[in-house]
């Protein structure tokens, strides 16, 4: 009987002495993790998670909180890597462990989903993310930390202009925006993302003005001294686009030059805004296809002079581009820091009236101007021949 107890005895501090050196590996590794993380490194906190999560698993157990706090460390970066399946395969059933110990209403609940919806986005079959994210935004709005709120919207929306997902992207806009607008400052570049994407969705809602507020407080955020980057271009080809839509075009003056004074002038130059003509059905009525090449000068503000058709199928085709050229704008050459009138710049329209096109009903750009009563016929544009 005592060596039976003895035994016992043995094996039960045996088991302790196991448990301590795998509870001291897993700390150690646990460690690594945070360091390199701190530190930017990213392959070494690649490897230093998946251990700790390996180790934490067997300490902790693999369906425990603590496990799936460990997952979600070691998924976050294979999602950065693009290891999308193998961050699907550790979270599976992570979301179940983190609501058994916290509660399906727990903000403690958000990376789970945030991460799983990483993982599993697809833009071919999005649902199932799409409503992983949707859940973390809802938890996140009744967070009591606001900016972890904006900018735990904004990862997602991000991710989702990264992975092709920009479609499902508005709820997070506004919501990262609805933080953004009141917490962070006017030039930061976040607040000035997500005020440039939702002026992309109230400009789809025909709200331009509303549109035309969110494009200048993007403007205000990507805006730099020296050197036009690319954001700021970006917005001002917007800004002109929405302002001569609106009629305002002493207003959309500013950006042409703005655009024109950072670029080297190339022919043909590409206009910032185009209008398209519009046709009563009799004037193609026998053609195929048509083409007006028209000539025009672009003067010190962008703006179209002395428009006149130096090329042409058929004259019925001429009128309508001639108004239509007339209000496209440019932004003006430079030369020597001043603007200049440019002459001898062309713009070629071409048209497709085929019955082909006309019974399939396909629409481009080119189309917006034509009478919605007559079929749509399919069109193209071409710059300076």
């Amino acid at each position: 009987m005592a060596r039976r107890i003895l035994g016992v005895l043995l094996l039960a501090g045996l088991c302790q002495a196991a448990s301590a050196d795998q509870g001291e590996d897993f700390r150690t590794a646990y460690k690594a993790y945070g360091e390199h993380a701190a530190a930017g490194r990213t392959a070494e906190a690649k490897a230093s998670a998946e251990e700790a999560y390996r180790l934490g698993s067997k300490l902790y157990g693999r369906n425990s909180a603590n496990a799936a706090k460990l997952a979600i460390n070691y998924a976050r970066l294979l999602n950065d890597d693009a290891e999308y399946k193998k961050a699907a395969r550790i979270l599976r059933n992570k979301i179940d462990a983190m609501e058994e110990a916290y509660g399906a209403g727990s903000s403690e609940l958000i990376p789970v989903l945030v991460e799983t919806a990483r993982a599993r986005f697809d833009p071919k079959s999005p649902d199932d993310a799409i409503a992983h994210f949707r859940r973390a935004s809802a938890l996140l709005a009744a967070d009591a930390d606001v900016r972890y709120r904006g900018l735990k919207n904004y990862d997602i929306a991000t991710e989702l202009f990264r992975r092709g997902g920009t479609a499902w992207s508005r709820p997070f806009v506004e919501a990262a925006h609805a933080v953004f607008s009141g917490h962070l400052q006017p030039n930061d570049i976040r607040r000035g993302l997500m005020a440039y994407h939702l002026g992309l969705w109230t400009v789809g809602d025909e709200r331009p003005d509303l549109a035309l507020g969110h494009f200048e407080d993007a403007l205000t955020a990507f805006e730099t001294e020296g050197e036009m980057g690319d954001l700021e271009r970006t917005v001002r080809m917007r800004l002109v686009d929405i302002l001569e839509r609106t009629g305002r075009s002493d207003e959309a003056t500013a950006h042409c030059l703005a655009l024109g004074a950072t670029e080297i002038w190339r022919m043909p130059p590409r206009p910032l805004y185009m209008t398209y003509p519009r046709y009563p059905a009799e004037a193609f009525e026998g053609l195929s296809e048509g083409r007006v090449t028209l000539g025009f000068t672009i003067d010190e503000e962008g703006f179209v002079r002395d428009p006149r058709v130096l090329e042409s199928t058929r004259a019925s085709l001429d009128a309508g581009a001639l108004v239509a050229v007339g209000g496209f704008r440019y932004a003006p050459q430079f030369v020597d820091g001043a603007s200049v009138r440019t002459d001898g710049v062309t713009f070629t329209y071409s048209f497709d009236f085929s019955p082909s096109s006309r019974e399939s009903g396909r629409r481009t750009e080119f189309m917006d101007g034509f009478d919605l009563s007559m079929p749509p016929p399919r069109g193209s544009m071409s710059g300076a021949r």
